[in-house]
């Protein structure tokens, strides 16, 4: 889903999250992707890997946790289908290739506008409790490490939003592009702490500092011991 971007002023900033895309091969065999095409079959033909590190942060030695639902950062689940997280619009056009021309020749992964039926517990004021709410930890900025997400594709997957292109129309040599869409990169809430760290067994409160994107909740009790929001304006992704 498209992002509401807070802005905070220049060196206000709490954490910026480096963000980068990668695929599993430079290439792809023409031979295999029309075979595994027309036999269905589910084994990826390609991945996509979403890398995230910390790149600054006020707290170079905590890891920080945010909300993915709705975002390239939660991981496809094989009941949805092709209705996954990528059929959302986070990779724009999807797969480009630039003719000699000038002209394009896409192979869109989809740029869908889901509307779900609303849910018990949709308004529950502990996040963990709302129904396709997920969350990622990032590794501290002083570990050097990184979380990644990795989206599996089929053949069939990889065409399943591509108008008027198939694995026929492919052609050796032919050279793909993909980029993550900026406005497709935030959160609506997040905090610091790893879910397997200091978070753990707590309860994450949808207020946040600053613009409340979870819902108009007012701040808890410091007594209660929610886990509360950061401002989301502070969370930069780049």
């Amino acid at each position: 889903m498209v992002m509401i971007k807070l802005r905070c002023k220049l060196g206000e900033e709490a954490a910026t999250l480096c963000v980068r895309i990668t695929t599993s091969s430079p290439t792809i065999s023409l031979s295999a992707l029309e075979s595994q095409f027309n036999s269905t079959s589910p084994s990826p033909i390609l991945q996509l890997s979403i890398h995230i590190s910390t790149k600054t942060s006020l707290h170079p030695s905590r890891p920080l946790t945010f909300c993915t639902s709705g975002t390239i950062f939660t991981t496809s689940r094989p009941a949805e289908g092709h209705i996954d997280a990528l059929a959302l619009g986070p990779l724009g056009p999807g797969l480009v290739h630039t003719k000699a021309d000038g002209s394009h020749k896409s192979i869109s992964l989809g740029n869908l506008r889901i509307h779900r039926a609303r849910q018990a517990n949709d308004s529950a004021p502990n996040l963990l409790e709302r129904p396709d709410t997920s969350f990622i930890t990032v590794p501290s900025q002083a570990s050097g490490e990184e979380c990644v997400v990795t989206h599996d594709i089929s053949a069939a997957r990889l065409f399943a939003f591509a108008e008027q292109v198939s694995p026929e129309d492919l052609r050796v040599g032919e050279t793909y592009a993909v980029r993550l869409r900026e406005d497709y990169l935030g959160t609506m809430w997040w905090c610091w702490g790893g879910l397997e760290g200091e978070l753990k067994g707590r309860k994450l409160h949808a207020f946040s500092e600053g613009f409340c994107c979870a819902g108009g909740e007012e701040r808890p009790s410091e007594e209660e011991g929610w886990v509360i929001g950061e401002d989301v304006a502070r969370l930069v992704f780049e």
